[in-house]
């Protein structure tokens, strides 16, 4: 479904119009979901001074083979309510029955591009968010003096991996199994939900409570908007 976005650079500020596919279906058209993951469908260079960014817009991203809905919501934070509706409408025009569905949301395109990852390589999002945290303090004790920007689970050259995002460089840090199966057996009764049918936003801070041992926060069932 492409759409008409109107940009504007961030360094000329000159204006400008560009086409962008906002609903991805993986099974029928697999090209668009490798543009995705290589970057590109999200990319943007203006034409007058050579600028590159990001594009920010809302994204559909549907895998019916995993059963898998991902929503790109940049501003979802601050239209919450409003998002969720929406939601609710689009997947009933699409005739997408949702009840054993994993629904989630995200804010960025690099989360966008981390969650297809993530189920692609069959694990489990919520899981990967713990075993996170705890590469983080391993990260921390290796290279104490750098700080953390960002990171996210990344498969590449047939390896997973974390891509650290630090203040002067990126590093790639090594995925452990092992620490997946310590989640898995010490939060077991936090991780035991898989919250089919709903749609969920699974970041740091709903790793943050599985790590106190609480059940993930902001849950929002579509049948309850």
């Amino acid at each position: 479904m492409p759409q008409t976005i109107h940009l504007e650079c961030p360094v000329c500020h000159a204006k400008h119009e560009h086409i962008i596919e906002t609903s991805i279906n993986s099974q029928k058209h697999p090209e668009l979901k490798q543009k995705l993951l290589d970057g590109q469908l999200l990319a943007f260079e203006c034409d007058q001074c050579g600028a590159k960014r990001q594009i920010e817009t809302q994204i559909l991203y549907h895998d019916p083979q995993l059963k898998l809905l991902i929503y790109l919501a940049p501003n979802f934070k601050e239209n919450r309510e409003k998002i969720l509706k929406g939601l609710s409408l689009m997947t009933a025009e699409e005739g997408i029955d949702i009840s054993d569905y994993h629904l989630r949301v995200v804010t960025s395109g690099p989360q966008l591009i981390e969650k297809i990852q993530i189920f692609d390589r069959g694990f489990n999002d919520q899981v990967m968010e713990v075993v996170k945290i705890l590469t983080d303090g391993l990260f921390a004790q290796q290279e104490p003096d750098r700080k953390v920007l960002n990171r996210f689970f990344i498969h590449k050259d047939n390896q997973d991996k974390f891509l650290y995002l630090t203040e002067d460089e990126q590093l790639m840090v090594d995925y452990h199994p092992s620490l997946t199966e310590f989640i898995l057996d010490k939060f077991s009764k936090e991780l035991k939900n898989d919250y089919l049918g709903q749609f969920i936003m699974v970041d740091y801070e709903w790793a943050s409570n599985i790590a106190n041992h609480q059940p993930g926060p902001g849950t929002e069932r579509e049948d309850d908007q």
